[in-house]
This record gives structure tokens, C-alpha cells and sequence, in this order.
């Protein structure tokens, strides 16, 4: 169990809400309030039960929480920490991979506009959903998952759309 490497990957509930309410895999509030309202309640406990568990049971050298955010708005450092806990080191397919990953560049419309793709501008796609989403299912995410927003750190919008379309302004 030593050698055992865990990281826990964790998104703002309410951009993981809204990709799945873009991936058909989750209910939409339009479609069932109530169903909306249990499933989110449903993932986020979940989400903050792995936590705490990982958090409680393991040690800092099996078990690495990192926020996807955090990820995108310092790529190239998180995954050189990423790179070092896991014992692993650069190699040139891994290099060249990270580079198009990153890269927008010869885009195709078609690749742009895909809901799940790895070639996007990073930064870009990981902000997208706050000017995308409803106002309304901000609200039902942020009261269903506040105990778990509240413990990872993610700032709630209480309501204001200019504080949520505001990209220049972290939730984090």
C-alpha cells in the first residue's frame, strides 16, 4: 500500500454540474427540479466524503488533492509537481503531447466547438461555463454543495451574474 499514488482531481461543482448537464448526464432542472436538485446534492456528498476519507486514511505521500483550476492556470508547474510525486519524469512523446495539448493552434471549427476534446485553449474552456451557464442552476449548485464548496475553498457568487461572467475574478 506504501507504493500507492492516489490524486484526487476536484472542479468547481458548478462547472462539473453544467459539463453534465452539456453531456446528457445529468438531468436538467428544466426537465425535473427535484431529480436536478438530488443529483446534484448526490455528487457533491460523494465528492466531499472522497475527500475526507483520502484526506483522513492516507498519508501526503499516497494521496494528492489538486484542483483542476489550479491545473489549468499553471500548467506547466502542476505537472512537473504532478511529475515528482508520482516518481516520473519528463519524456519527449509525453513533452510533445503536453505541447498540443496546449496549443490552439490549426484548430479546426469542428475541434473548437467539440464538447469533449483535449485540444482547446485551456484556460479558455476551463472558465467557458461561467458565461454559459444559468444563473438559477448556479444558485441550486452553490445551496446543494456549499459544505463541500466551503471546504475545498471555492468562492460562491450568492446570486450576482456580473460576479459570475467576471473571469478576471478566481473562485477559488
Amino acid at each position: 500500500m506504501e507504493k500507492l499514488k492516489i490524486i484526487h482531481l476536484i472542479r468547481d461543482p458548478r462547472a462539473m454540474i453544467s459539463s453534465s448537464i452539456k453531456a446528457g448526464t445529468i438531468i436538467s432542472p428544466k426537465k425535473n427540479r427535484d431529480k436536478f436538485i438530488k443529483n446534484v446534492s448526490e455528487r457533491c456528498q460523494q465528492n466531499l466524503e472522497d475527500l475526507k476519507y483520502g484526506l483522513k486514511y492516507l498519508t501526503q505521500n499516497q494521496y494528492r488533492v489538486i484542483k483542476y483550476e489550479n491545473v489549468i492556470m499553471n500548467f506547466d508547474s502542476s505537472i512537473d509537481n504532478l511529475l515528482e510525486y508520482l516518481n516520473l519524469s519528463h519524456y519527449p512523446k509525453f513533452d510533445l503531447f503536453l505541447n498540443e495539448l496546449k496549443s490552439t493552434k490549426n484548430l479546426t471549427l469542428k475541434e473548437r466547438k467539440r464538447h469533449i476534446s483535449l485540444k482547446r485553449n485551456l484556460n479558455e474552456q476551463s472558465f467557458a461555463w461561467r458565461r454559459k451557464i444559468e444563473l438559477s442552476i448556479v444558485t441550486i449548485v452553490e445551496e446543494e454543495c456549499s459544505e463541500f464548496m466551503d471546504y475545498v475553498g471555492y468562492k460562491k457568487v450568492n446570486g450576482s451574474k456580473s460576479l459570475l461572467q467576471n473571469t478576471s475574478v478566481f473562485l477559488l
